[in-house]
């Protein structure tokens, strides 16, 4: 089991060749969008993992906080869940080193913007209800749902304007 970030470079490179479901891996830039995660970037909260050396690695995400409600530094540092900065994706959010090849093709992002502009209000309010009892507080609630509501109306042009922004868009670091 290790981090993305500490990931070969030959996995970074051909991701495709070393990790499974790439197609979703793909995508995680809209979903983390959606959700106004901010800290996936660095590859820290992406694992890979596999039973064996010779095996394709397997991954799953992990998150510390900075979705969803999160942190309310958060929301003090980028301005308020609905400013017009969380429709600036490139100014909170860059992919994790050696992603932006699979996420940065409007094509590859399409069937995930899809399915998340599909997604019901009872759909959304099913899933916020999967909390486990005394892990998310009514006002907690309310604020997760006004936000995923809001941000599934925006998301297809959030996405297609980080497509389209020229400036840095992958982690460095």
């Amino acid at each position: 089991m290790i981090r993305w970030k500490d990931a070969a470079p030959e996995v970074k490179r051909h991701p495709e060749k070393y990790v499974n479901r790439t197609g979703l891996l793909s995508q995680l830039v809209v979903f983390d969008a959606w959700i106004a995660n901010i800290d996936r970037s660095t590859g820290k909260n992406l694992i890979l993992y596999r039973e064996h050396s010779g095996e394709k690695y397997n991954w799953y995400l992990i998150d510390h906080g900075l979705t969803l409600y999160g942190s309310p530094n958060k929301w003090r540092y980028y301005g308020k869940w609905n400013s017009p900065t969380w429709r600036r994706l490139w100014r909170h959010y860059h992919v994790p080193k050696g992603l932006l090849q699979l996420q940065s093709s409007a094509q590859r992002l399409e069937p995930m913007i899809a399915k998340i502009e599909s997604l019901s209000r009872s759909e959304i309010d099913a899933a916020i209800r999967c909390a486990p009892k005394g892990f998310l507080r009514e006002k907690e609630r309310q604020f997760i749902r006004r936000l995923l509501r809001y941000r599934q109306r925006r998301l297809r042009k959030i996405i297609h304007r980080w497509l389209a922004f020229r400036g840095t868009k992958e982690y460095a670091g």
